[in-house]
């Protein structure tokens, strides 16, 4: 309503609606132009990119996931599973390309858990060029090729992650037709989230838009990665 934005830490610290109030009313004062969006950022919201390529402690919500994979290895209640149906024209080879590129941008994407000195730590990967696994279904009667991609797309959802071993990102494409395809995209939820399944849906379109034009992405770097908030 005041294109004020607080963080969430903000609600704890003001518990009252008079104390966020008063810091709504000191934020207003900040604004130097109209329409301009405040974001007061406290000390701790800072997050410093981390030095070297050592291990990384887990977030509290890594911790959780893992824990509960060290009780039942490999349970898929936890693959966060997206089918994405494309119709027209598939530049396939643009598609790699922004697969690969989100994998660069973002290290969760290409990071497993092992243990040392008994305590769980991230191990992030150098990018593995990935190759976009095609399942072509057009061999197949018209009729059947609905039911099929439906039972592969429920194999994918149940096949277990290794979190030591990985990768915890797996991608395939299945070709119904020439102008229609299932994109099928599963991730632990140790490295991802509904919202992060968002987050990479948009970035996705954004490459495949740039790299089918033989244009170079917009987007710009990540100023953190997952493991410096961890």
């Amino acid at each position: 309503e005041f294109q004020v934005e607080l963080p969430m830490q903000t609600l704890f610290e003001r518990p009252t609606v008079a104390e966020l109030a008063e810091l709504v009313t000191q934020c207003l004062a900040m604004r130097v132009a109209d329409g301009e969006t405040i974001h007061l950022l406290t000390e701790s919201a800072i997050i410093p990119r981390r030095s070297g390529t050592e291990p990384c402690p887990l977030s509290f919500a890594q911790q959780r996931l893992w824990f509960l994979d060290q009780v039942e290895p490999g349970n898929p209640a936890y693959n966060m599973h997206l089918a994405l149906r494309l119709t027209g024209m598939l530049h396939e080879e643009a598609l790699e390309h922004s697969l690969n590129e989100i994998l660069r941008r973002h290290e969760a994407l290409r990071t497993t858990f092992r243990t040392v000195d008994g305590q769980p730590v991230q191990v992030i990967s150098p990018l593995q060029p990935l190759r976009l696994p095609v399942v072509d279904l057009t061999r197949l009667p018209v009729s059947d090729r609905q039911a099929e991609a439906l039972r592969l797309a429920s194999e994918e959802i149940v096949r277990p992650f290794h979190l030591v071993h990985g990768p915890l990102f797996r991608v395939t494409l299945l070709q119904l037709d020439a102008e229609e395809h299932l994109l099928l995209l599963t991730m632990h939820h140790i490295v991802s989230a509904g919202w992060s399944i968002g987050i990479f849906i948009k970035e996705m379109a954004t490459f495949y838009n740039a790299f089918s034009r033989a244009e170079e992405s917009s987007l710009p770097e990540l100023p953190i990665q997952y493991a410096d908030f961890a």
